[in-house]
């Protein structure tokens, strides 16, 4: 980077302007790669959350046993609770099926 520590000549200027053109480039191709990482980023997290994960359907077991992943709801010493959440929280079901 130019340093101005005293009055420069012509030719200081035009290598220091130069030299500072150079660095402004090398920002400018350094937030274009940034930019177009978080776009690709965003591109992979939107096509797993569409096509890789869809959503799992389950319902609550005596209101306690998802019905997806078998996972109880129990407190610290292994009663079962009963929940009225809309998606388990072990597999992420959505708990939106009924009995037929």
């Amino acid at each position: 980077m130019c340093e101005i520590v005293r009055e420069m000549t012509r030719e200081e200027l035009v290598a220091c302007n130069n030299e500072l053109m150079e660095e402004n480039e090398k920002l400018k191709e350094a937030r274009f790669a940034v930019e177009h990482n978080n776009n690709l980023v965003q591109e992979e997290r939107l096509r797993h959350e569409l096509f890789i994960d869809p959503v799992r359907h389950g319902k609550w077991i005596d209101d306690c046993t998802c019905s997806v992943c078998h996972w109880i709801h129990e407190d610290g010493e292994g009663f079962a609770l009963l929940t009225n959440y809309p998606f388990c929280p072990n597999c992420g079901a959505k708990m939106d099926e009924v009995e037929k």
